[in-house]
């Protein structure tokens, strides 16, 4: 167990001197962590993202996929809703993780309702049909992870096809 807590902070040293040495891209940071690894990170709140129209009107930002910073395994997504905002009932060809970061809203799924809240995680097995509703005064703040990745572009698409239809047959 000792020898454990040693090689541990070793490690924790030496990630510490290859983070004070590391190379800003943009809004990317890398981290060389041992050859041919990179560690990779975004500051969400510097990225524009998209804004969906009404009536899904909310903010996404995609903060990795294959066509954003070249992350081919994941999709990791960060969607503000608006008080009163919501996202378009929908299902997808793979599962969905959905964590709720702050604010509190319902979820609804296959015919149910679920109270969601910050630090509460969905699990939205892939067909499965869901819509997240903010119920709250503050944004509902949302991060969402992909596996397989989808890429940025036909993420942002579908959200802004689906705003576009529904507000053509308003």
């Amino acid at each position: 167990m000792y020898e454990q807590s040693i090689s541990a902070t070793s490690h924790i040293a030496s990630a510490v001197q290859v983070f004070e040495s590391t190379l800003i891209q943009g809004n990317v940071r890398e981290i060389e962590l041992k050859e041919g690894d990179l560690v990779k990170l975004v500051k969400a709140w510097e990225e524009q993202g998209v804004e969906i129209p009404a009536p899904y009107q909310r903010t996404i930002k995609v903060l990795f996929a294959p066509d954003k910073e070249g992350v081919e395994e994941i999709t990791f997504s960060h969607a503000i809703l608006p008080p009163n905002g919501r996202t378009d009932y929908h299902n997808h060809d793979r599962p969905e993780l959905i964590y709720i970061v702050s604010g509190k809203g319902i979820c609804l799924h296959d015919g149910e309702e679920t109270p969601v809240q910050e630090d509460v995680a969905l699990w939205v097995p892939k067909g499965e049909m869901h819509q997240m509703i903010n119920t709250g005064d503050i944004p509902l703040k949302l991060a969402t992870v992909f596996i397989p990745a989808y890429r940025a572009s036909d993420n942002y698409k579908r959200c802004v096809d689906a705003a576009n239809a529904q507000a053509a047959k308003a």
